[in-house]
């Protein structure tokens, strides 16, 4: 699988992305077909704590909660900088 594909499947790039492209390469070699291999992907991004104990789709599954956590930690200002950016 390529990358766009799996950003579009909702996999975050980075850690979790390299990861799900050798996921899905082990998949197809245990004889998944490529159908099979998205919806697994699909539900994994929707939810990855369903996944974590996947023999494949595991590791992807524990990058995109890593990943996800990541973005949680950003918290936007309630007021405005005090200095202007030119």
């Amino acid at each position: 699988m390529k990358a766009r594909e799996l950003q579009n499947l909702g996999i975050p790039r980075g850690e979790a992305m390299k990861l799900a492209m050798h996921a899905a390469g082990e998949a197809a070699r245990a004889g998944l077909d490529k159908d099979a291999i998205r919806g697994s992907l699909t539900a994994l991004a929707k939810d990855p704590e369903a996944f974590r104990t996947h023999p494949q789709f595991g590791p992807v599954a524990k990058a995109v909660l890593a990943a996800k956590d990541a973005r949680a930690c950003f918290v936007e200002r309630q007021e405005t900088a005090s200095y202007r950016q030119w």
